[in-house]
């Protein structure tokens, strides 16, 4: 059975090619568009890992990222932070208040998003 991965982001161009390179491992991919989507999502769909961006409307990633980790249905899965706004993340923040376990900065390289996915789950080829 092939691992789920939720991808968050309001552009859908970056959703795809995503969502393109996580198939390219064995994911089934389900997409959202904002954080309100995201927690929605999270809990109808429990995925093996979620990627999210931070800046959305409606409901931002950080806001997702806290409900996400507040619920006991979805606070054990792994939620890796894909944004342009790297200059205000660091490792605190990740592991802080986010308790994300990784980041990569937009605009992503392929090989990045890859080996950040490989740190979650180390049994990928």
């Amino acid at each position: 059975m092939a691992r789920k991965a939720l991808v968050v982001d309001d552009d859908a161009s970056i959703r795809l090619l995503v969502s393109v390179t996580l198939k390219s491992l064995g994911f089934e991919c389900i997409e959202g568009e904002d954080g309100q989507e995201a927690f929605r999502l999270a809990l109808k769909e429990s995925p093996d890992f979620i990627v999210l961006d931070l800046s959305m409307p409606n409901v931002n990633g950080f806001e997702a990222c806290e409900r996400i980790r507040g619920h006991e249905k979805t606070k054990s899965i792994p939620v890796l932070i894909l944004s342009g706004e790297s200059t205000q993340i660091n490792r605190e923040i990740l592991g802080g208040a986010l308790k994300a376990n990784g980041f990569v900065a937009k605009p992503f390289d392929r090989a990045k998003l890859l080996a950040a996915v490989r740190d979650i789950f180390p049994d990928l080829a």
